[in-house]
């Protein structure tokens, strides 16, 4: 190994490596360039732990696993460019990779370990991969920077404090399929605005908001704001029907229904823009 070699600045692997072992670079303070070869499957525990010379990192294209705490507090890591083969990231890590602002991860990743981008202070937007079904415990803790979240449609579950202390966090996507939401995942976020896929039945059978009034947390989500797609969405799908069976006299096609739904939803045209259409089409008229 080369262990705490604070002298070390650049590394060239050969072409036929396939894993780097646990802790095989840990404490290599100087070290801030490094080309992988095409051949690399996996990157052991805590390979570039404190390796706070690093400033960008382009992972091989063959690569699927990152170990716990690989790139653990590498301070000055800014970019990182995932390749499309990845399927796990361990704990920890990319914890307190403090200079990173931007991650997309691939959608061949299915796990991310917990603690896995946790207290990167500077993070401001993440693309997570679509086939992750889970955010573990405290997977985006302390991200204060981090302001909107998409969720994947894949995700079924957010763990406790998995966006905990993100200060800056006021508005997330949170999709149907998720079916457990931990009290404390959202714990000091200030969210504003949540839009769940669901409806507000679904919202509220998750029981997430605590109605005992000794539980003095803050959750994040008891003042915000929850938008029901699903149940907007039936509205307005009630809404244009009406149109249909008032102006037109028959029960909407399938196709125009779901048309001038999308208007409405898009945001493309107001509810008086659809009256209009229907006032103005040549079938009513």
């Amino acid at each position: 190994r080369f262990y705490d070699c604070y002298n070390l600045r650049s590394i060239t692997f050969p072409d036929t490596l396939v894993s780097i072992g646990d802790a095989a670079f840990i404490g290599c303070s100087s070290l801030s360039s490094i080309t992988f070869p095409d051949t690399l499957v996996s990157i052991g525990d805590e390979v570039f732990a404190n390796c706070t010379g690093l400033n960008s990192v382009t992972l091989p294209n063959a690569l699927t696993s990152i170990g716990d705490m690989a790139f653990f507090y590498c301070s000055n890591l800014s970019s990182i460019v995932m390749p499309e083969s990845l399927e796990s990231i361990g704990y920890g890590a990319f914890a307190y990779c403090t200079n990173l602002s931007s991650i997309d991860l691939p959608d061949s990743l299915t796990v991310i370990g917990k603690l896995g981008f946790a207290n990167c202070d500077n993070l401001r937007s993440i693309g997570l991969s679509q086939s992750l079904t889970s955010i573990e415990s405290s997977t985006f803790r302390a991200c204060k920077n981090l302001s909107n979240v998409i969720l994947p449609e894949s995700l079924n579950a957010i763990g406790e404090y998995a966006f905990a202390y993100c200060l800056n966090l006021y508005s997330i996507y949170i999709p149907s399929n998720v079916v457990s939401i931990d009290q404390s995942a959202f714990e000091d976020a200030y969210l504003k605005d949540i839009y769940f896929g669901g409806t507000k039945a679904q919202w509220i059978n998750m029981n997430i908001v605590p109605t005992d009034v000794t539980y003095e947390m803050n959750n994040g989500l008891s003042d915000a704001t929850i938008h029901c797609a699903a149940d907007d969405y039936k509205k307005l799908n009630d809404f244009v029907s009406r149109l249909y069976r008032n102006f037109l006299k028959r029960e909407p096609d399938e196709k125009g229904l779901a048309d001038w739904v999308d208007v409405l939803v898009s945001g493309r045209g107001t509810g008086a823009k659809v009256v209009a259409g229907f006032v103005l089409s040549p079938e009513y008229k």
